[in-house]
């Protein structure tokens, strides 16, 4: 905007934002150097009444006790209004309550709503208050008011106790069935909800016992029969009845409750027991035998009891007393004619009509014990196999004829059976425990077999029983453990000892073989047969000193069994080793000043033996008169003090020797160096350490390795001699030449020793020197592989698969690598190739086929080892493998016939043997009964013969075939067979009646000839013995019943019921054919039963009442009655039902005496009028009944509150509308009639400024007033409805009124034309800006619809219509079009629209690396070339336009003797050569450097390209030779002991230490004479322009800029918050290259760059800040005071006074907000008046941004950028170059050379021209209108070096303000683009571009960074401010 007006673009309101935080910036877009400023503009927003006081809740509905005392707080009104100050103070009162007042006040102030009398919810359970909210405006007619409805529900307490309504006295028939509804206790509560819900319970056990006879429901009150009555037991009951309500605690009420129960002749006689059982000896003479008895709980008659004998059941041998029951015998008894005799006994009452019931009699005739037990040829011989431990062996059997326990049989065991090892069951089945044939071989048992008579009879029988051997026993060893001795020199062949194993079983499965484990190393053998273990091979302790073997013994048996035991060979030490000595030499250091008796050092040495073997001994050779050894601990020790002249290095030569026989010695040398001169021997060996190889079969003279010394200086003769570690001679050494060859070739044996460690003296006079030569023996296949055994032993099963694993033979080969690979194969023996070798490697033999037993059971395989070797060497051993039998296969049953047997066979009566046979191996077959293979346990099976034997007897009724499933198991494999047992009859069966009494009724009127009752009896028996013929016993004939054939009883004549011929008796008789015959009789009672052929009659076909429907209930409405014409009780007694209209079941009628009674409150509303449906039913069999109505009606009460028919209605209404406009039509109803249901409409809250009115009849609302949608979109009216009873009842609902806008409005765009930014690589649909509109309208008509319109370029954007979010639809190239234009167009609903200008501009990026014009390049220098002399130059191209067109060159790694010019891509000699030679830099001394080059633009995420520059440094050039040799003059130290250059290398780090010390001492008392101050900075740089193409419209995204990185450092060690592609593409342009083409570099200011800063230069020039390799050195600080400064930049320093004040008279404001007056010279004024004379415009305050709130400021409102100029020249300290240290310790160098300032002043244009108004729009920079394009000066055409980054501190910040600003340049990121004409960056310390971030400093919070920013300088933690801002 041109005028930089602010207006408004929308409503404002104070409640949602009190004020507004603008930051406006003006930018003045010269072509150089933008400028921009930034200003805060706050804007407070005025309050005005403009909001009502609002509820929080509306409507409100609270609760409160009727009971809560006086002053209790009911209710908390809150309202809030948004307004401020007295418009926002709500005071509170009650304007009206209903259905009366004075029960509440209200709080004005907090708003509390309290009760002022006390509440009664019986009189009013709710009330209905109106509260008003009124705002306290100063003005009263201004001041708004809300009113809310409150409705205040009075919570009913528990004040009302229950009261009992039902009667306290009710009468039932014993009779009545449970479930039968005795009565409906009812009590009432006055209270309402769950203080009036009555629970009934009681403490009676008769309700509360789970027997309980009544059952109470808790919520009904009805009680009901829960089990049935007996009036015998209890005539009465009396029940204390509780009521209870729900309250808490609960009120109650108590009512005693008596039952009374009548009796009625329910009770039929009862026996004590059914069946009665008593046993009479049979030579008992006649006698009373027992006495029966039957009770009847009836009183009276009904329970008089006569009993009677059925006389066919006893054939005259008992008779029973008619009233006492007793039963005698009238003759003696016989058991063998008839063991038992069944009567029936009769019982009847004298009731009307009589009950009768029946019992039996069983009388059992006692045996006599007059027959001995039988055994039938169950006891024979037996063979059981040891280890047998089963439930059943086998089982004897024997019979007893007599009965009882005279033929109870029971069996034992009486002699034979040692250790108790079988046992016999009372069933005679024989078990055994684990028997064990090595105990006991043979069992002889005598079996006896007992009856239970008295006195007993008994048999006997003898069983022998023999055990056959299992291989149950492993061999045992006769010790645990066995050990031995041996000598480590014990010949081969040498017996060590011999195990012994025996095993307890017999024949083969006590056959015993030995064998020895795989850890024997290969030098122990066992005989398999004795158990001899010998040698076979030598041994050696020090290698191994103990073998822990171990023997397994395996017995001969079907399964084999072993055991192992472990033997202990100890090796024994022979002297075989000889000391070896830890070092070779020993060195100490000792002082001339050592006394006598003092260790100067420790000898030590180690043997491999043990014991006195290894046991040392040293002692000195030489020098024993100086020195003394300890001869245990190896210390030597000065006998005497040293002499002064003793100063030299000492050989002291020391023997250790062992305490063998015989003692075997070694030498070592002890080198000790006597006194401070520490002389080191001259004589050393080219290596310490000597590694060589040699064959372990090398020929005597076979060189091994050479060995050399040497002397310096000097040429003495150095003689070479063994002085550790060859043994036996083995190897020779040249005493001059040092070579090493075999002496005794025999000695070498790589498998004894491997390798040999000699150590070898060299000396030259007094000169000595040690070596070590490691002599590594080369195997040679010198031996030949041995097994492990020569005999291995394995068992494998028949049948395991494929590649079952068998055995592994082991062999060893004392040779390595190839010489000791063996492999295995199987040489013979391999019958059917039945196994292979699976890893040949291994040994590991499997199976290579399925093996089979009983094809063939053993192998014998020869298997061979051979090495891989040359010549190969072999082996071989013998693999016995022995075939196990592994039970596969199944055994088998012959067929098995079917076997008669009679069911009076004997027991123990053989019935079958079943043999199975088995073909596999020893079969061990044992035979038993499948799972249900023995029906009934009837038979008995031998478990090892398979013998079948009768165990019980049969009996063909109960089983006539027997299915016997018999199993031979071989413990793995099973076989079955069925053997069927058919059992035939024999007539032994009485016939039996399923029952011994019948009872029956018969209807009146029944027919003749039909069948009352179907009699049957059943025989067991079969064929005649079955058949069964049926007839009626004389003695009870009747003319009215007969029986047929079949056994059915019919009528013979109708049947008539008379009262006393109510029952008849009868005699029954059930005879079978069998020979002889057997019978059975019963008896039959039929009881005659009246027909129910008559139905109850209703006294009235219609019964009629009316209620209230406010009636208590517990209240009768009526009683009906019925009555029934039948004579007998239980069709003339009737009981009432409800059976239908009873809905809700409101009404209970009593069952006995038909009172209707009201159980539950009815509503007339729900239902008026009840037609219950009454049921009258007898109790007949089956019932009759009848039915009746009962018209009960419901008078009406005022119980209902109106009701609308919405809950919340809605409407709509234009603001527009006249007043008295129907807005809406509620409608209320009542369900109550008459006055009760009149209603009448109100409003009571919502109607603010009284818009709206409503009709009290017909519920109309209509418009009271003018309506405005801006200023009230809706209103929300309560309205309420009262009806008009006697106590009115109310109800409310809310009516939600909507303000419909009207299109007022049209909408408005805030500029005519509008300007943004996007960059070229933007995204298809990316966001380039959101558009804003304005209509004052809020409704539909305020929703706008946005378009593009018109314009050239509308097709390369799209927009959202109703967001106006605008994204792009086309992919840009700023190459081909930088500027985009378009008309945005906007249109209400209404049609009235606006349109603005849109401009696009576009921001480019680097889209093309460059391109250099040689893939390498090739060049040549002489060696000695000048600094400066030009090797060549490195050219690229960049197809990019602007100042990603901008090249830049540097080398990806700095180069300590090359430089090339980041501008024109010159490559210069950086440093002299000569220095190279001396340093012994290998890239120079070589010839050829190789150098790559980069080539960027210098933009953020630049593109890179690299070449390769090789450059030859030609040394052959004249003068060349002696720079050379010069340099290498220093070459004869090249032999300087390291020692010595060690030590000249640590004093000259020492002395470089010490003058650092020294350094920073100086600078930090420096330091203290400061006293400017350095100011902190962060990164928190100001934004300004809108671009949102990739950010939120408070984000701005800064042109791309350019990186310093690297400006004139050779090196950057310092570590940058930067990931490693960021600072490779972090690369600087200048600019040129691709803009001004022939622009070369002006050779004085190259000169002035390349030439290194004088001695005088550098004494003047700040200390190195410590951070980079500081190059900045090379701008020497050429003014000292502000004004010489000053006046090198043009600036007059005698205006000083006019700096204080603007041109335009203004006043400057401070950061917060004062004015500042103060006249005294301000720097930045001069600087800012300076520039403003470039300009041409002495007013500009385009320089200046003294309100910027982001970075801190100096005491006069200026912003300071360290850095920039405004800090530089803040201080006379600052200009001399005095910095502060701990500021340039975490500092990077912030200036460029001067040479670089000239460069820039050099292109400015001249001053004097006129400033022109011209568009820039350049690349990477934001465009403007309208601008200056006025250069600052420059003095030379020289680009500037690159400068180092700095780098970014985690430090934080130590202070709060924001960043500060440059005077110079306001740009949009934290670095400047002032760039010169070439767009070469200018005045580079005048402007921002030079990194102006502390390193040490943290940023506070800023605008965020965006992906065009340098991210690398921002870093993660910085967040934008949360401050509302808006860029403009």
């Amino acid at each position: 905007m041109a005028k930089g007006e602010i207006y408004t673009i929308r409503t404002l309101d104070f409640e949602d934002t009190p004020s507004y935080h603008l930051r406006v910036e003006a930018v003045d877009y010269n072509a150089v150097d933008v400028q921009p400023s930034i200003v805060d503009v706050y804007i407070d927003v005025k309050d005005a009444n403009d909001n009502a006081p609002v509820f929080s809740e509306k409507p409100v509905v609270c609760h409160v006790a009727e009971d809560a005392p006086v002053n209790s707080v009911v209710f908390t009104f809150t309202a809030k209004d948004h307004d401020s100050g007295d418009n926002g103070k709500v005071r509170y009162s009650i304007v009206d309550a209903a259905p009366e007042s004075g029960h509440f006040a209200i709080n004005p102030v907090n708003g509390e709503l309290s009760s002022v009398r006390q509440l009664n919810f019986e009189h009013i359970h709710q009330f209905t208050l109106f509260v008003a909210a009124t705002d306290q405006a100063k003005d009263v007619e201004k001041q708004k008011q809300t009113i809310v409805t409150a409705t205040v529900v009075v919570d009913d307490a528990n004040d009302h106790a229950p009261r009992f309504v039902s009667p306290s006295d009710v009468r039932i028939r014993e009779d009545e069935p449970v479930e039968f509804v005795v009565i409906q206790i009812l009590a009432l509560d006055a209270d309402s909800n769950e203080y009036g819900d009555i629970v009934y319970e009681s403490v009676a056990p008769e309700i509360t016992a789970k027997d309980g006879v009544f059952l109470l429901d808790v919520s009904t009150g009805i009680l009901s029969i829960r089990r049935p009555l007996n009036y015998e037991h209890s005539s009465s009951y009396v029940l204390n009845i509780t009521a209870s309500d729900k309250g808490r605690p609960p009120k109650k009420a108590s009512q005693l409750l008596t039952v009374h129960v009548d009796d009625v002749n329910d009770n039929t006689p009862h026996f004590s027991r059914d069946k009665y059982a008593v046993e009479v000896a049979e030579n008992l003479a006649p006698a009373a035998l027992l006495t029966v008895s039957a009770t009847d709980a009836d009183a009276g008659q009904n329970g008089q009891v006569e009993y009677s004998l059925l006389p066919a059941s006893g054939e005259a041998l008992f008779s029973i007393h008619k009233t006492s029951g007793q039963i005698r015998t009238t003759k003696q008894l016989d058991r063998e004619s008839q063991a038992t005799h069944v009567l029936t006994v009769y019982a009847s009452d004298r009731g009307s009509p009589p009950r009768v019931s029946a019992c039996t009699v069983l009388v059992t005739v006692g045996d006599a014990n007059d027959h001995s037990p039988e055994f039938l040829g169950s006891c024979i011989a037996l063979n059981i196999p040891e280890n047998t431990e089963m439930p059943f062996v086998h089982t004897v059997a024997a019979s007893d004829k007599d009965a009882g326990r005279n033929g109870q049989i029971r069996y034992s065991i009486t002699a034979g059976n040692i250790g108790n090892t079988f046992n016999i069951d009372v069933n005679g089945q024989l078990s055994s425990r684990r028997i064990d044939r090595e105990s006991v071989a043979r069992y002889d048992l005598e079996i006896t077999a007992q009856d239970h008579g008295k006195p007993p009879r008994s048999a006997t029988c003898m069983l022998s029983i023999d055990i056959t051997d299992l291989n149950d026993n492993a061999p045992v060893f006769m010790q645990s453990s066995y050990s031995a001795e041996l000598s480590e020199a014990t010949p081969v062949g040498t017996s060590v000892l011999a195990v012994t194993a025996r095993d307890a079983d017999t024949w083969q499965n006590a056959e015993v073989m030995y064998s020895l484990g795989e850890a024997t190393d290969g030098l122990f053998s066992i005989d398999n047969g004795t158990g001899v273990i010998t040698t076979t091979g030598r041994f050696d302790r020090e290698r191994k000193g103990s073998f822990r073997l171990e023997v397994t013994a395996t017995d001969g048996g079907h399964v084999p069994q072993s055991q192992s035991v472990p033997v202990l060979v100890t090796i024994l030490d022979e002297n075989d080793n000889a000391p070896v000595m830890t070092q070779f030499p020993f060195t100490a250091e000792v002082a001339l000043s050592v006394q006598a008796g003092q260790e100067l050092v420790q000898v030590q040495a180690t043997d491999l033996d043990r014991g006195n073997n290894a046991r040392l001994t040293y002692s000195l050779v030489d020098h024993i008169d100086m020195f003394v050894i300890n001869k245990d601990t190896g210390y030597i020790m000065a006998t005497r003090a040293f002499a002064p002249q003793i100063d030299d290095l000492l050989y002291i030569t020391v023997k250790a020797t062992d305490n063998g026989n015989p003692a075997l010695s070694s030498i070592g040398i002890v080198e000790l160096q006597v006194g401070p001169n520490q002389r080191r021997s001259r004589l050393t060996f080219q290596q310490t350490n000597y590694t060589a190889g040699v064959t372990e079969n090398a020929q005597r003279g076979t060189q091994v390795t050479h060995v050399r010394a040497e002397l310096l200086p000097g040429s003495r003769l150095i003689k070479y001699q063994f002085v550790s570690g060859n043994v036996d001679d083995v190897f020779s050494i040249h005493s001059t030449t040092g070579q090493i060859s075999v002496a005794v070739p025999s000695a070498l044996d790589r498998e004894k020793i491997p390798a040999v460690h000699l150590v070898v003296e060299a000396s030259a006079g007094d000169e000595h020197a040690y070596a070590h030569v490691w002599v590594m023996l080369q195997d040679e296949n010198d031996n030949t592989p041995f097994f492990m055994h020569q005999h291995y032993y394995a068992f494998v099963y028949e049948g395991d698969p494929k590649g079952t694993y068998v055995a592994r033979v082991a062999a060893l080969d004392d040779d390595v690598d190839e010489n000791a690979q063996l492999t295995y194969i199987i040489e013979s023996g391999n019958d059917d190739r039945a196994f292979v070798i699976d890893s040949p490697q291994i040994g590991i033999v499997k199976t290579s086929i399925q093996l089979d037993r009983e094809i063939q059971g053993f192998y014998t395989l020869i298997v061979r080892t051979i090495d891989s070797g040359f010549p190969r060497r072999s082996a071989t051993c013998v693999l016995y493998i022995k075939v196990l039998d592994r039970n596969d296969n199944q055994p088998t049953f012959p067929p098995q016939g079917r076997v008669r047997l009679s069911e009076g066979s004997s027991i123990g009566m053989t019935v079958k043997v079943a043999t199975a046979n088995d073909v596999d191996l020893y079969p061990n077959l044992t035979y038993s009964f499948l799972l249900d293979g023995n029906p009934g346990n009837m038979f008995s099976l031998d478990r090892f013969t398979g013998r079948v034997s009768l165990a019980k007897s049969l009996d063909r009724e109960i089983e006539d075939q027997y299915t016997v499933k018999i199993q031979a198991s071989d413990s793995t494999n099973t076989a079955e067979t069925t053997l069927t047992v058919l059992v035939t009859d024999e007539n032994d069966n009485t016939p039996q009646f399923l029952e011994p009494f019948f009872e029956c009724e018969v209807m009146e009127l029944t027919p003749a000839g039909a069948t009352i009752l179907s009699i049957r009896a059943d025989d067991n028996d079969i064929g005649e013995n079955a058949r069964i013929t049926y007839e009626l016993g004389p003695e009870h004939a009747d003319s009215s019943f007969a029986i047929s054939d079949e056994g059915d009883l019919i009528t013979s004549k109708e049947i008539r019921f008379h009262q006393e011929r109510t029952s008849v008796q009868l005699a029954l008789t059930a005879t079978d054919h069998g020979r002889p015959a057997r019978f059975a009789t019963a008896g039959v009672l039929v009881r005659i039963r009246d027909r129910n052929n008559n139905s109850p009659k209703f006294t009235e076909n219609e019964y009629r009442a009316t209620i209230s429907e406010d009636t208590v209930p517990g209240k009768t409405v009526l009683q009906v009655t019925a009555k029934d014409a039948d004579q007998s009780e239980e069709n003339s007694h009737v009981v009432y039902y409800i059976t239908g209209g009873n809905i809700g079941q409101v009404f209970q009628i009593v069952s006995g005496s038909g009172d209707v009674v009201l159980v539950k409150p009815v509503d007339r509303e729900r239902l008026s009028t009840y037609r219950l449906s009454v049921l009258a039913q007898d109790r007949g069999h089956p019932p009759t009944n009848s039915t009746s109505i009962i018209v009960v009606k419901v008078s009406d009460s005022n119980d209902n509150a109106p009701t609308f028919n919405q809950t919340i209605y809605e409407t709509t209404v234009q603001e527009n509308v006249p007043k008295g406009t129907k807005v809406a039509q509620i409608q209320a109803t009542d369900l109550d009639l008459d006055e009760n249901a009149k209603i009448r409409h109100y409003i009571t809250s919502g109607n603010i400024g009284d818009k709206f009115a409503i009709n009290p009849i017909d519920g109309v609302i209509s418009v009271n007033g003018d309506l405005d949608h801006e200023q009230q979109s809706e209103y929300r009216l309560i309205i309420k409805a009262v009806d008009g009873g006697k106590r009115p009842l109310s109800t409310i609902t809310e009516v939600l009124v909507k303000i419909e806008d009207v299109n007022e409005f049209p909408p408005v765009f805030p500029y005519s034309s509008m300007e943004f930014f996007v960059p070229e690589d933007t995204k298809l649909g990316s966001r380039v800006f959101t558009a804003q509109a304005v209509d004052n309208d809020t409704g539909v008509f305020g929703d706008l619809h946005y378009s593009i319109t018109n314009g050239a370029d509308k097709s390369k954007f799209s927009i959202d219509s109703k967001t106006g979010e605008v994204t792009t639809a086309h992919r840009f190239d700023f190459e081909r079009q930088n500027v985009f234009r378009f008309v945005l167009s906007v249109k209400d609903p209404g049609g009235q629209s606006a349109a603005s200008e849109i401009v696009i501009n576009l921001l480019s990026v680097d889209e093309y690396a460059p391109n250099f014009m040689e893939p390498e390049y090739k060049f040549e220098v002489p060696g000695n070339a000048n600094v400066g002399t030009v090797i060549g130059q490195v050219q690229a191209t960049d197809p990019d336009s602007g100042i990603h067109g901008v090249i830049r060159y540097q080398f990806s790694d700095p180069s300590e003797y090359f430089a090339i010019s980041p501008t024109n891509g010159l490559i210069t000699v950086k440093k002299s050569f000569e220095g190279a030679f001396a340093r012994r830099k290998r890239d120079i001394r070589s010839g050829n450097v190789v150098l790559i080059v980069q080539a960027t633009t210098g933009q953020h995420r630049s593109k890179i390209s690299e070449t390769v520059v090789q450059i030859k440094v030609d040394m052959a050039c004249p003068g060349c030779s002696l720079a050379y040799l010069h340099a290498t003059d220093g070459s004869a130290t090249a032999g300087t002991s390291p020692l010595v250059i060690g030590l000249v290398c640590g004093f000259g780090v020492l002395i470089i230490i010490l003058i650092v010390i020294g350094f920073v001492f100086l600078r930090l008392k420096g330091k203290r004479k400061k006293q400017a101050t350095q100011r902190p900075f962060d990164l928190s740089f100001d934004t300004s322009n809108i671009n949102e193409s990739n950010m939120g419209s408070q984000m701005s995204i800064p042109p791309t800029i350019p990186n310093f990185n690297n400006y004139g450092i050779a090196s950057t060690t310092h570590p940058l918050n930067l990931s490693q592609s960021e600072v490779s593409h972090q690369s600087q342009s200048s600019g040129r290259g691709s803009v001004e083409e022939g622009d070369m570099e002006d050779e004085e200011i190259r000169m002035i760059n390349s030439t290194p800063p004088t001695q005088n230069q550098l004494s003047n020039t700040p200390p190195d800040s410590g951070l980079n390799n500081d190059d900045d050195t090379q701008s020497d600080v050429s003014v000292q005071n502000t004004q010489q400064y000053l006046a090198n930049l043009g600036i007059d320093t005698s205006k000083l006074h006019q700096a204080g004040h603007n041109p335009d008279g203004s006043r400057k404001c401070n950061d917060d907000g004062n004015s500042s007056d103060d006249h005294s010279v301000d720097v930045h004024d001069l600087i800012y008046s300076q520039l403003n004379d470039v300009d041409g415009v002495g007013g500009s305050s385009a320089g200046r941004d003294s309100t910027n709130t982001f970075g801190p400021s100096d005491d006069s409102g200026h912003f300071t950028v360290p850095g920039s100029l405004s800090s530089i020249v803040h201080s006379e300290e600052e200009l001399t170059g005095s910095y502060n240290w701990d500021y340039l310790l975490n500092w990077g160098p912030q200036f460029q050379p001067l040479a670089h300032v000239f460069a820039d002043i050099a292109r400015l244009k001249d001053e004097t021209q006129n400033g022109k108004k011209v568009s820039v729009m350049g690349k990477g920079k934001h465009p403007v209108n309208s601008v200056k394009t006025t250069p600052p000066p420059l003095l030379t055409s020289v680009a500037p070096k690159t400068i180092a980054p700095v780098a970014l501190s985690q430090r934080k910040s130590q202070y709060i303000s924001a960043p500060p600003r440059s005077p110079i340049s306001h740009d949009q990121s934290f670095t400047s683009t002032a760039m010169s004409p070439n767009f070469q960056p200018c005045l580079s310390p005048l402007a921002t571009r030079s990194p102006s971030v502390s390193p040490m400093v943290k940023p506070r919070n800023g605008p965020e960074a965006t992906s065009l920013q340098l991210a690398s300088h921002i870093p993660s933690s910085y967040s934008p401010s949360s401050e509302p801002e808006l860029h403009i």
